[in-house]
């Protein structure tokens, strides 16, 4: 009995160390400043984490429940932490915010479920537009909302800082009082935004055994906030 309780002692490390959770895994191909990328990410209950699949480069980690965003980065040892408690604003009386939708007749169904597309304006200008799938990971979608209110409270405290030219009301709906409707729809099949960034989902895995050490953050770099970037 002494021997087996000591043989399963020894294994438990690697026990430890290969530890796996369920997840939802999604590539998409994204479009920023004119660059193409693929960009996986890899959704929880507990967390949404985004990276390239490398195991070597940074990655950006959402802490659903405590609404904090990590950005990691190997190459300097740090994480930039991004808090999000705290609400936002409602928009000025100024700034028109309109959403529509429409289902796509002829669009082919995902796994059953039709899509739905969805336009976010402001001041009679489109501002973004989605194609989300209603029915279809709706617990990604949130997450990926989720992820946009966190950096829209950021936003919210930075303001000041951002040029005035560039405070468009394109971009205050877009980054700050209406961040993720589409998402609150659903889990995006396509976006495409008013300052050219795009992102459209390749492939997915709705059952995906992920190793658990995805969801941790290095316990020996710098953390830093950006200023105003707490309450």
């Amino acid at each position: 009995m002494r021997a087996a309780w000591l043989a399963a002692l020894a294994l438990f490390p690697l026990l430890a160390v290969a530890a796996e959770r369920d997840a939802v895994l999604l590539w998409y191909r994204q479009v920023e400043a004119g660059r193409a990328e693929r960009v996986r990410y890899i959704a929880t209950p507990d967390y949404l984490r985004i990276d390239d699949g490398s195991a070597d480069n940074g990655f950006v980690l959402l802490d659903r429940a405590r609404r904090q965003v990590f950005s990691v980065v190997p190459d300097t040892h740090t994480i930039l932490v991004i808090d999000g408690a705290g609400e936002l604003p409602q928009a000025p009386a100024s700034l028109h915010i309109r959403e529509t939708q429409a289902e796509d007749a002829g669009a082919p169904a995902i796994d059953g479920h039709a899509v739905l597309q969805v336009q976010v304006s402001a001041n009679d200008e489109r501002c973004y537009s989605g194609v989300v799938v209603p029915g279809l990971l709706d617990d990604v979608g949130r997450a990926m909302a989720e992820f946009d209110r966190v950096m829209a409270v950021q936003q919210q405290r930075t303001l000041e800082a951002t040029p005035a030219e560039l405070r468009t009301p394109c971009f205050l709906a877009r980054y700050l009082y209406a961040p993720a409707r589409h998402l609150q729809r659903g889990v995006p099949v396509e976006e495409w935004s008013h300052d050219g960034k795009r992102r459209t989902l390749l492939d997915y895995d709705a059952s995906a055994r992920v190793d658990d050490s995805l969801f941790r953050l290095p316990g020996d770099y710098l953390r830093y906030t950006v200023p105003g970037g707490a309450p």
